[in-house]
């Protein structure tokens, strides 16, 4: 596709997404035609702006036919077919809501979109390089239930899975939907106005519209124009989320290249429970043989030593063949059992950087102690895999992830490995209550954490709020942490007491060496007793035995006089 002179369709080119992708595209100097419903001060600027505007409504067929035979006259060849209409209404339990009102929204939200896509299909360019775009816009409900919003959730669905059948049906051109998320504009006042009949989205709405939590719009344009730029293969017949999915990322457009599921409406649960299929998940005697042997070689555990590093390669080596070409993630994990964790990229990280050698030690200690503790906190879950080998020890867990992409992740790897009793939450933990700013990096999203706690963050970063908990609140009850939060674990360390730490133990990363000397210097005031991977777990004496990174291990935090490994 010649991105240089585009003749681009706008459907409801007067709604508040349809009018802003108007102002920009026709910056750009491509040839910009739509419809409105409604002529108001807006649409009569982006008309005086050079962009080609039809009259339209939705609920019409003999309105959808005259103004796309007006389009069809404005447009011999579209480039790219856009459609934005959309309304929330009718709002509330369907059993208690105007059937015909039901129907007629289905019909602007779905059946007419489609309408208008069969009618204008066959003036679509047949001669660009990518092929031509259908563009199509969802909402919420693709992993819910979206209560009171029936008409437009199943409305949403079906233009999800039309864009596959369209994908598959017709060989030469490209159908994709996008999901904005939230975004400030009129769709909103159906909830407004709704009220009770809301439910409790009517507050929610309330609270995102006034937040600056909501999808900006330049990022709802700037992935409608990664769509147009990208290929068939990695867009078309496919859902893509502009809060959540890495769009304009080659690593995604490579990982949806090899997965033509990717993004698309399924059933969950296929490979559970399946009549007469077995699927044998992978094994390793490498780890196997690990796992039932580090107990017994603690004082080969430190960093550097021959052991850790002939066994730090090693088991990368065999972790990349565990998981070269299982798409499920399905392994077998001796003491622990099948294990399903699907390949995630985190930037410069990812998923197989989890099974690294130090954490397979952490893994080995939850095993080990799997009878001396009942309730465990895991806080920075991040996607997940300390909780899920948390919960096949038995115990009673609780993970906190503040980013919302890992959160997701979290949830469906826990989903995956069919465990429901881990209880997940989507906040930070810090030394008080309230709201911070979290910054991402993302190219190392496992760097990601609370604004202040790394001096110079780096890379290309986002920044937005999120809620925080005071980790005093969280701990009725519990008897292990494990905690790697990213630079803020001393905030939360210096403002605890020892009565807490008398009856509790934890695993906590260590950042850099200002928090390892105030952690020192706390627990040392408190008289809990602190132990180093630095120096093969053994009783920290100095600052010196502190690790003051990821690189020199982790610190173990008990009240006890040593740590046990059997």
């Amino acid at each position: 596709m010649d991105m240089t002179k585009l003749n681009i369709i706008i459907i409801s080119a007067s709604s508040d997404i349809g009018l802003a992708i108007c102002r920009k595209w026709v910056q750009y100097g491509w040839n910009i035609f739509g419809t409105y419903r409604t002529m108001t001060e807006e649409v009569k600027s982006v008309e005086n702006s050079n962009v080609k505007l039809v009259p339209c409504d939705l609920n019409s067929i003999d309105s959808i036919d005259k103004a796309c035979s007006d389009l069809i006259k404005l447009c011999h060849e579209w480039d790219a077919l856009i459609l934005c209409p959309g309304t929330q209404e009718p709002i509330g339990p369907i059993i208690d809501t105007e059937f015909n009102d039901w129907e007629k929204s289905i019909r602007i939200n779905f059946i007419n979109q489609i309408r208008i896509v069969h009618r204008l299909l066959p003036y679509k360019k047949h001669y660009s390089g990518l092929g031509p775009c259908v563009l199509f816009f969802a909402g919420g409900g693709t992993n819910n239930a979206t209560v009171n919003y029936s008409a437009y959730t199943i409305s949403k669905i079906a233009l999800i899975k039309m864009c596959e059948l369209l994908d598959e049906e017709i060989q030469n051109t490209r159908f994709t939907i996008i999901g904005p998320g939230w975004v400030k504009t009129k769709i909103h006042d159906a909830t407004m106005n709704a009220k009770e009949k809301a439910g409790d989205n009517f507050n929610k709405t309330r609270q995102k519209l006034k937040s600056d939590e909501c999808t900006p719009m330049e990022d709802v344009i700037n992935c409608c124009e990664w769509i147009l730029q990208s290929s068939r293969e990695v867009v078309s017949g496919r859902n893509f989320s502009v809060v959540f999915d890495m769009w304009g990322d080659e690593r995604l457009s490579r990982m949806l290249l090899k997965d033509k599921n990717m993004y698309k409406l399924r059933r969950k649960g296929n490979g559970m429970l399946v009549k007469n299929m077995v699927q044998e998940p992978k094994k390793s005697e490498i780890l196997d043989s690990l796992i039932l042997s580090l107990p017994e070689l603690t004082d080969s555990h430190a960093p550097g030593t021959q052991f850790y590093n002939f066994m730090k390669k090693t088991l990368r080596k065999e972790i990349e063949l565990l998981f070269n070409g299982n798409e499920d993630g399905a392994i077998e994990i001796a003491s622990f059992g099948k294990i399903n964790f699907p390949y995630f990229s985190m930037g410069n990280i990812d998923s197989l950087n989890l099974f690294d050698l130090d954490e397979i030690m952490i893994f080995t200690y939850y095993w080990a102690n799997r009878h001396r503790y009942k309730k465990v906190i895991d806080i920075g879950a991040n996607i997940g895999l300390h909780s899920i080998m948390l919960s096949k020890c038995g115990y009673n867990v609780t993970s906190y992830e503040p980013d919302p992409v890992h959160f997701q992740m979290l949830n469906r790897n826990l989903m995956s490995n069919n465990i429901h009793t881990v209880k997940t939450v989507n906040m930070a933990v810090s030394s008080k209550s309230g709201e911070m700013e979290f910054v991402r990096i993302k190219g190392n999203t496992t760097g990601s954490h609370l604004a202040g706690s790394k001096p110079n963050p780096y890379g290309d970063l986002d920044r937005f709020n999120v809620k925080i908990i005071d980790f005093n609140f969280l701990l009725d009850g519990v008897d292990f942490i494990k905690m790697d939060v990213e630079g803020h674990e001393k905030e939360i360390i210096i403002n605890t007491s020892k009565s807490i730490w008398e009856r509790l133990d934890a695993f906590i990363e260590i950042e850099n060496k200002d928090n390892a000397e105030a952690i020192y210097e706390h627990f040392k005031e408190l008289g809990i007793n602190l132990f180093s991977q630095k120096i093969n777990w053994a009783q920290v004496g100095s600052v010196d035995d502190m690790p003051i990174n990821y690189k020199e291990g982790t610190l173990f935090v008990s009240n006890k006089k040593k740590m046990v490994w059997n």
